[in-house]
């Protein structure tokens, strides 16, 4: 028996109808400090060695990706808390005849403060022109209960409550974004999550509203992966009916799933403004549970969306798209067998057609096809220290490249711009906030009206939410660990366009094709980031990981964030204390 927290069980001494042995746990904690005895962690299966996140088998959502911790006769070849540990509750394994509720979460409270982004100005207001960040304050409480019967049935549930922002200056004209900061509202609510779960021998049934993730999230991501830098944010949500077939039964290393998805929320749609998207899901992966693994994923999808620029008010645009997406893994010793090498691939590709309807003013065409393709690759080694279960990753490498196809040409009637999902972070400045809240900017004007009184079609998908988008990036991360409880880390982001930097909008407004400070597109020079930060794990006598921690960053613009006269952005400056609690 491991020291700390264990489920606390009372078995009755009768049988229900059917055979079925009742028991009952109390509510519990599962504090989560140190890493776990591998043996009682129930694998994750949106998470895989490569991307180093936390097993947590209660918010697993329905996927094909393989559990995040591979081990074999001698011994394990890769827990991913030696990667990134976050210090998050491990639920205990399920057992057969126990009714059992337990409840994890955490508690997240962030002061940030940023320097101002420039952006273009809105209408005739001078002030508009710089995104007066300054001093923020917000917060979230993440709660994900589970009720499970025995081993083969469960109700999952997540919702943050309350969340939002609690001190800061709002932002204004930039009410495109997921997330636009445009009000204090520390109090609202959301439910993510509410699903049913029936399991048996080498099947799955999964109803009801819950995540999908799959390999590095640049499509399907949860948006409950904690990243290295910055939080996690959004997350893909759909209404499903799916099922996981593993063909030589529930330790067969293949499974197959099948989904039928109605979007509540993902980088495409929000069911909340009229977007309706369905969607039709396949997924199959080898290698689950070894250190090496393939998968592919292949989503059908059929969107209706708003029309707010069309001469009929009650017109829709159509997207008919087919998503393919191939993912894979490797983990193995070095000589020696005090590190672990570990790499992760994924690559994307769009195909499909907007269709949108009813003339809209100034559209040269009512058709827009959709070619857009990303890629990412993350590999990297972990030296350890200690020997069986009390086992650390002591000092981490990691690169990740990124490359996500760009658009040069908003009017020439093909999008070839690839986003990558939001929660998928690659640093803290540049995608995050500079790029996101250009393009929020520029999305908001063609949306508001300003500009006329029909709104622009290309302003509907232009808001990058803090997700790569027509770029190709190197992000290099050093974590050192002096004790197994704190994190020293450091990072870079290298980043180029893939594409001309257009701005659509002055392009409409000016006629002339410039970036979105009104210089050159053809200069491709994104910038450079420098990121650093540290996080120290506190286990409490109360059952609570107590985190503290801090990161900063400096963002260098290159020439794409160049006006006129060649003047490039001032460096940006963000620095962000970080005090959180699991339970």
């Amino acid at each position: 028996m491991r020291a700390g927290w264990r489920p606390t069980c009372v078995r009755l001494p009768f049988r229900l109808t059917g055979g079925l042995v009742i028991g009952l746990m109390a509510l519990s904690h599962s504090p989560r400090c140190l890493a776990a005895p591998p043996g009682e962690v129930e694998a994750h299966p949106s998470a895989s060695p490569a991307g180093g996140t936390q097993p947590d088998s209660s918010a697993a959502p329905p996927t094909a990706a393989a559990p995040n911790v591979n081990s074999s006769a001698s011994g394990i070849r890769l827990d991913p808390t030696w990667v990134l540990d976050t210090g998050r509750a491990i639920p205990p394994p399920r057992q057969s005849g126990l009714l059992r509720l337990t409840t994890h979460g955490e508690y997240q409270i962030r002061m940030r403060y940023q320097t101002p982004v420039v952006l273009v100005e809105r209408g005739s207001d001078p002030s508009s022109t710089r995104l007066e960040q300054g001093a923020r304050l917000n917060h979230w409480l993440r709660l994900t209960p589970v009720f499970e019967v025995g081993t083969h049935a469960r109700l999952v549930a997540q919702a943050d409550l309350p969340h939002g922002l609690i001190a800061g200056p709002p932002n204004r004209y930039v009410t495109a974004a997921r997330e636009p900061w445009s009000e204090r509202q520390p109090l609202r609510a959301e439910l993510r999550w509410l699903f049913a779960e029936w399991t048996a021998s080498g099947f799955e049934l999964r109803v009801g509203q819950q995540p999908t993730h799959w390999g590095l999230g640049l499509v399907e991501n949860d948006g409950d992966h904690p990243p290295r830098f910055g939080d996690y944010v959004d997350g893909t949500r759909v209404e499903r009916v799916g099922i996981a077939i593993r063909p030589g039964g529930s330790h067969s290393t293949t499974e197959a799933r099948l989904a039928g998805d109605l979007v509540y929320s993902d980088p495409l749609a929000e069911l909340r403004e009229e977007e309706v998207a369905w969607r039709g899901v396949f997924a199959v992966e080898h290698g689950l549970g070894r250190e090496l693994g393939l998968g592919l994923l292949v989503i059908g999808r059929h969107q209706r969306s708003r029309l707010d620029g069309a001469l009929d008010p009650e017109a829709r645009r159509e997207l008919a798209l087919v998503t393919a997406d191939i993912t894979g893994r490797a983990a193995s010793p070095l000589p020696g067998g005090s590190a672990t090498f570990f790499a992760e691939f994924e690559v994307a590709m769009n195909h499909g057609d907007w269709d949108l309807g009813a003339a809209v003013p100034g559209a040269d065409t009512t058709r827009l096809a959709v070619r857009s393709h990303g890629a990412s690759v993350r590999a990297g080694t972990v030296v350890t220290k200690g020997d069986g279960l009390a086992r650390w990753g002591r000092f981490v490498t990691e690169l990740e490249w990124g490359w996500a196809s760009g658009d040069a040409d908003p009017y020439d009637a093909i999008d070839h711009r690839f986003r990558f999902a939001p929660a998928h972070r690659v640093g803290i400045l540049l995608f995050q906030e500079v790029l996101a809240w250009k393009t929020a900017r520029s999305a908001t004007i063609a949306d508001d009206g300003s500009l006329g009184p029909h709104a622009r079609p290309e302003g509907s998908d232009l808001a990058t939410n803090g997700g790569v988008a027509g770029a190709t990036y190197l992000a290099p991360v050093v974590v050192v660990r002096p004790v197994r409880t704190l994190d020293l880390k450091a990072g870079a982001v290298i980043a180029q366009a893939t594409a001309d930097v257009v701005d659509p909008v002055r392009v409409y407004t000016d006629g002339r094709y410039v970036n979105f400070d009104g210089g050159t597109p053809r200069a491709h020079d994104l910038g450079m980031e420098l990121d650093a930060g540290l996080e120290l794990r506190i286990p409490l006598p109360t059952g609570i990981c107590l985190q503290l921690g801090a990161e900063g960053a400096a963002f260098f613009p290159g020439y794409a964030f160049a006006n006129t006269t060649y003047a490039r952005n001032p460096t940006a400056v963000a620095a962000n204390s970080r005090i959180g609690i699991q339970f």
